[in-house]
């Protein structure tokens, strides 16, 4: 594993930074030498970390097939901060494809995995850069802003009092402190994933720039919307969705799927917003069918 910081040059009215990154590439070589698989950070505001924990790391399970690069998203964990502004979906969508530049990855080799918001970004990227990528695989997935309106009507109906009202702050983007975060994870976690009520504390307690994470659900998740330019998508794309997540909906996974013309979508079920966390092995295999077809 290498870790590096990737000097990102200024574009538009977006400043010049500096992205931290880990690549893993096989026995050390060349990381084209085979696929290489750019994991995107979700929250908004989280850093590469839930991406390599030390119980189940997905870099680690992808590193057997394919090459892989984590990163630190502009202004979040390791990175150089930043003006959060210059932390919109937008930007967040052309910093990817400068690291893709960066480390010069061609399309044929290139594959691009988010979940969550990530996978958010992930979509935009393929619709954007439809020529920069071979396949797109993606937890969940939402083409607008929509899903906000589903997931409250949604949560009316799933949640407990104490669920209903500690939402508030993610649809407001209104979090003032990593303690406010905590509080918050530790009332929803239920709701991300089944093995959350199977261990104790902790599980969502993800490294997150709370800046980023409110202006986010504050500001630009309330408007975007990539429906009209779904068809726009090219590469191969596989969609896990889990039965029970209250965040992403069937409607907008639904979408996605029917929108893009070479898309599959996997349903499991017992599973919420971080299915990886309840079905391991099912996301490990489905996972490695993907990537090595």
């Amino acid at each position: 594993m290498k870790e590096i910081y990737i000097e990102l040059p200024a574009r538009g009215d977006v400043s010049k930074t500096s992205i931290y990154s880990r690549v893993y590439s096989q026995d050390g070589t060349k990381l084209t030498d085979r696929d290489v698989i750019i994991l995107i950070p979700g929250g908004p505001g989280n850093d590469y970390t839930m991406y390599d924990t030390a119980e189940k790391s997905i870099a680690r399970e992808f590193l057997k097939m394919v090459n892989v690069i984590l990163f630190d998203p502009r202004g979040c964990g390791s990175s150089q901060p930043s003006a959060v502004e210059h932390c919109s979906l937008e930007h967040y969508i052309d910093d990817i494809e400068a690291i893709r530049q960066y480390f010069d990855i061609p399309a044929e080799k290139l594959i691009i995995f988010g979940q969550s918001y990530g996978s958010i970004a992930a979509l935009g990227y393929a619709i954007k850069y439809p020529d920069a990528l071979k396949k797109l695989l993606i937890i969940s997935a939402i083409a607008s802003s929509e899903f906000l309106t589903q997931a409250n009507q949604d949560l009316e109906h799933i949640g407990t009092p104490e669920q209903k009202h500690m939402a508030e702050k993610i649809w407001n983007g209104s979090f003032e402190s990593k303690q406010d975060l905590a509080e918050y994870c530790q009332v929803m976690g239920p709701l991300y994933s089944y093995a959350y009520v199977r261990q104790e504390g902790g599980l969502l307690d993800i490294p997150c720039t709370i800046s980023v994470l409110n202006y986010g659900w504050g500001h630009f998740l309330k408007n975007f919307d990539f429906r009209p330019d779904m068809h726009k998508v090219k590469c191969q794309v596989l969609i896990l969705w889990g039965k029970d997540e209250w965040l992403m909906g069937e409607r907008q996974v639904n979408e996605v799927h029917q929108g893009i013309l070479q898309s599959n979508l996997i349903v499991y079920e017992k599973c919420g917003h971080m299915l990886w966390l309840d079905q391991w092995d099912r996301f490990v295999s489905d996972s490695r069918k993907f990537l090595s077809a």
